[in-house]
């Protein structure tokens, strides 16, 4: 089976309020699927409807073959969830929360050796409280993986946390990921999603506008590459109009320093770079600054 997730059609209401509004999109087997969108955009009720938490109004849901309508206890122990904020037992320690989990589900990982998973081991006898932001953000993964899910379902797994535990968490989340367990995850982290997701749907006032790899999205505005050189000397008026051919809008830095947008999607850098030097523009200096998932981001959800 190649798609675990199939979502087709589907519409959320509250009261009035469209939340999600007619999407539809698929998750692969074994991928990491993205979706990001900003506040408001319907990230969260999508995750939510998933889980089994929320039910939808119209639509269909199919999680690892199975319809979420009519078969939602059964996913739901197939499934690993982190949601953005969790709460446990102040007075149990690591070890007896997550056995205290797993006891819940038919079957389910020791916790000796989910928070060995986690690199935990050494706070097996800790309290939640006692434990520092990347810890605790890593352990809910623990908690989320007791069942051994199928998918695992992050919904902003590394907020607050500062660079280098951020890194921990991706790279655990990597790791989750290449032992066999799909993992749908939303994030305004776009560096977060360049570095984990293989697919990403970016999300805006309810709806899915685009699915696709995060190169492919950054291909789709090939316009918008561009490129900075130096030059030896100031340009002569014949050098101005060459460049003027690549980008007539072509942006002064300050002298010797000039910004070409590659427009055409004809024109590439090399040729660009050919009708300078038959210019006979003597270049110091070049950098290129092609498109970042930030700049699909912006684009995407503008308006």
């Amino acid at each position: 089976m190649n798609d675990v997730v199939q979502v087709t059609n589907l519409s959320k209401t509250y009261g009035k309020f469209l939340a999600v509004k007619d999407i539809s999109f698929n998750v692969n087997n074994g991928e990491i699927f993205g979706i990001l969108g900003p506040n408001g955009a319907g990230k969260t009720t999508t995750l939510e409807i998933l889980e089994g938490i929320v039910p939808y109004s119209i639509g269909e849901v199919e999680i690892l073959g199975l319809n979420l309508k009519t078969n939602s206890k059964k996913i739901k122990t197939k499934l690993g969830i982190q949601l953005q904020s969790s709460a446990y037992f102040d007075y149990l320690t690591l070890s007896e929360i997550l056995s205290l989990l797993g006891s819940i589900y038919p079957s389910s990982k020791s916790s000796t050796e989910l928070l060995k998973d986690v690199n935990l081991t050494n706070k097996s006898n800790s309290r939640v409280k006692k434990l520092s932001g990347g810890e605790k953000h890593r352990f809910t993964l623990a908690a989320a993986l007791v069942n051994d899910p199928k998918i695992l379902i992050l919904d902003e797994p590394t907020t607050a946390l500062d660079p280098n535990s951020r890194n921990e968490v991706w790279d655990l989340i990597k790791r989750i990921n290449d032992n066999g367990t799909t993992v749908i995850i939303t994030t305004h982290y776009m560096e977060e999603a360049n570095f984990l997701c293989d697919r990403i749907a970016i999300m805006n006032h309810g709806e899915i506008i685009t699915v696709d790899t995060p190169d492919k999205l950054k291909q789709s505005l090939e316009s918008k590459n561009s490129f900075t050189i130096t030059t030896l000397n100031p340009l002569s008026q014949l050098q101005k109009q060459a460049m003027e051919t690549i980008d007539p809008n072509y942006h002064k830095y300050f002298d010797n320093c000039y910004e070409i947008f590659i427009g055409d999607p004809s024109v590439t850098f090399n040729s660009a770079m050919q009708s300078l030097l038959s210019a006979n523009i003597e270049i110091t200096k070049i950098e290129t600054n092609e498109p970042s998932l930030e700049d699909v981001f912006i684009n995407f959800t503008k308006s």
